[in-house]
């Protein structure tokens, strides 16, 4: 009997471990027509209130790896919704990852790929890669955000860790995805009739 319980404990610890990397609020928001999709890990995590804010279905997972991203993709609803991708901070971002990426996306969605900042020896890798990986994509639009150059020469937009957002890293972080996604209006002036997302679509500056 105490084997039994034991072992119950021990399938109810692991379960919570899994976790659930989308949550109440976006499923609740995935029913409002999201602008887009964002697969990535607890880099993702730091942006995620501010995601959410334009209408962006977040799934981040803290220690996923790129391997993972394909059936993080074959997961989104069939909508066509661009997916914004940020991994590549806990393995290599390699070559499979991209064509795996390319297969389940390349004429069913848009994408944004963001670059990774970390001290970490596979993180160049990662982001050659991804780099050309954008090149690849034939029947969709692909564009890249910079991040690991930007937080590179403005350190203070992450923590001590070289990695996670600061609250002023994570504006910056989002303002470049929405700017990547043709979200042209700041979220505090879009207005119903506001354009869908649109993956290259360039914004004029406000005067």
């Amino acid at each position: 009997m105490r084997r039994a319980v034991v072992f119950v404990a021990l399938l109810a610890v692991g379960l919570m471990g899994q976790g659930t990397p989308v949550s109440a609020a976006d499923r609740a928001e995935s029913k409002r027509s999201p602008v887009a999709y964002a697969i990535g890990d607890s880099v993702l995590l730091g942006a995620r209130q501010d995601l959410r804010d334009l209408g962006i279905v977040v799934d981040a997972v803290e220690g996923r790896q790129p391997r993972r991203l394909r059936s993080a993709v074959n997961g989104l609803p069939d909508d066509g919704r661009p997916v914004v991708v940020h991994l590549g901070t806990n393995g290599l971002f390699d070559k499979e990852t991209c064509k795996d990426l390319q297969e389940v996306a390349d004429g069913e969605r848009d994408v944004v790929l963001v670059t990774v900042r970390a001290p970490r020896p596979w993180v160049s890798g990662s982001n050659e890669v991804i780099r050309s990986c954008v090149k690849k994509f034939e029947e969709s639009r692909a564009v890249i955000v910079p991040w690991h150059r930007i937080a590179a020469v403005h350190s203070h937009l992450v923590y001590s860790d070289g990695i996670h957002l600061r609250p002023e890293g994570a504006d910056v972080f989002v303002g470049l995805i929405r700017k990547k996604l043709g979200l042209c209006q700041d979220p505090n002036q879009r207005l119903r009739s506001d354009p869908p997302a649109q993956v290259g679509r360039v914004c004029e500056r406000s005067n």
